[in-house]
């Protein structure tokens, strides 16, 4: 009976560990959201503060578990970044660079459509960066007849490297000619 108090516990206090944080656009954090409101603050228990010895324990054991998770909770947040940093590489472009354009066949049918998307070219271009957004953001210069918004992430440029002719305009929508 002992170990089910202690397991529901912890869940309770997982709950407000993994539900804590603040959503930033309006301030009110999930554990509110779940539990309509705030819950009661886990005060850290001082040793010898109590006059019953089974609080005083139930105290301490409390404590004890959630310095644990906490710490499982951070190493296992620091695993979770090493394995997704990576793959990742810093990219920066500076205004002027020429960068080629990664579209996404399965998304940008207005700019592109092929019989078979497979055998699409994954990027177009060169295109001159016009100015610099943010942080991770670039405003292109695209073909006056493209019809998709000319700021992209910077996941999706490629650095041009040598020379290459400017593309006048996107490609076009090719149609299956097959009757």
């Amino acid at each position: 009976m002992g170990e089910i108090k202690q397991q529901v516990r912890i869940d309770n206090t997982l709950g407000f560990i993994f539900f804590g944080e603040i959503f930033f656009w309006n301030h009110i954090s999930t554990k509110d959201i779940l539990y309509g409101r705030e819950p009661p603050k886990l005060v850290q228990c001082i040793p010898g503060e109590m006059r019953v010895e089974s609080a005083q324990r139930e105290l301490i054991d409390r404590d004890e578990a959630l310095r644990q998770l906490k710490t499982h909770l951070l190493r296992a947040q620091d695993r979770m970044k090493t394995q997704a940093d990576k793959h990742r590489k810093e990219r920066a472009f500076e205004v002027g660079d020429m960068v080629f354009l990664k579209l996404k066949q399965h998304r940008q049918h207005s700019v592109m459509a092929r019989i078979s998307p497979k055998l699409s070219a994954r990027y177009y271009g060169p295109f001159k960066i016009l100015e610099k957004i943010g942080e991770v953001a670039y405003k292109l210069q695209l073909p006056p007849t493209s019809r998709i918004h000319p700021v992209f992430h910077v996941s999706l440029l490629k650095k041009a490297v040598g020379n290459y002719e400017v593309e006048e305009e996107l490609p076009t929508r090719l149609e299956d000619d097959r009757g």
